[in-house]
């Protein structure tokens, strides 16, 4: 039976804890978006308890972990400040998977900006030359 699009998750701290891994992730990014103001199916709060929670990232996988971190990063605007201090730094999932999330989107970063470094030094360059020229 599909469950109905009008239902909210769970917010009983117990049973998101009894969750497969897995189920947690898929659970966390529904939570975070039923949340939403747009939404408004769940307070920030109830959800901030849960994902607060010690025990919320045990047994989570690498992927899982990363994927389920940088959906709270992406939401962390829900929250209180200092909440979403405690989300982005100090929580489990933060502590285990914060370092590493965004590891691979940031080394594609740092190349484009190790690039566009070097463009705009070679432009520089040409740039004192032709005006060392006009001389």
């Amino acid at each position: 039976p599909k469950e109905d699009a009008g239902s909210a998750v769970s917010t009983d701290l117990k049973q998101v804890l009894g969750m497969k891994p897995e189920a947690r992730a898929k659970w966390l990014a529904k939570a975070l978006q039923q949340a939403h103001p747009q939404d408004g199916r769940l307070a920030p709060k109830a959800i901030f308890d849960i994902i607060a929670h010690a025990k919320f990232a045990n047994d989570v996988g690498e992927k899982a972990g990363q994927r389920m971190y940088r959906v709270v990063h992406a939401n962390v605007s829900l929250f209180s400040s200092k909440q979403m201090k405690f989300l982005e730094k100090e929580c489990a999932l933060a502590k285990q998977f914060a370092g590493s999330a965004f590891a691979a989107a940031q080394a594609e970063e740092e190349d484009k900006a190790a690039t566009a470094m070097e463009d705009m030094m070679a432009r520089c360059r040409a740039f004192v030359r032709e005006k060392q020229s006009e001389r």
